[in-house]
């Protein structure tokens, strides 16, 4: 017995049925995300009293957000993300102090949850 569809036709509704079970097995990936992502993992390369800005920078890029505009001289910088995907949502916030143009110390939360 023949199929009576066109083969463009059965290619996409095969297409359809795999795709998401595809998708679903990739992990997490984002369909809205708010801020730029950062590895929340190198947060073991700073050293406190040691690392610089440049470090901080060198890792983690431009910050979202600091103390007071001149960020040469801010005393904190922000960083922070959320991105929405197909497992939920995931939130990052990395806050970074400096003393002395050295870190002085940090504070990283991650969140995940199934909304």
């Amino acid at each position: 017995m023949r199929c009576s569809l066109p083969k463009p036709l059965v290619i996409l509704a095969i297409v359809s049925l795999i795709l998401p079970l595809i998708l679903a097995s990739c992990g997490f990936i984002p369909f809205y995300a708010l801020g730029k992502k950062f590895n929340p993992a190198r947060t073991s390369e700073l050293v406190k009293g040691e690392s610089t800005r440049e470090d901080v920078l060198r890792l983690f890029g431009k910050p979202a957000a600091s103390s007071i505009a001149d960020v040469a001289t801010a005393r904190s910088w922000s960083y922070s993300y959320t991105y929405l995907g197909n497992l939920g949502v995931e939130r990052g916030n990395l806050e970074v102090f400096f003393k002395d143009n050295r870190v002085e110390d940090y504070h990283l939360q991650v969140t995940q949850s199934r909304d």
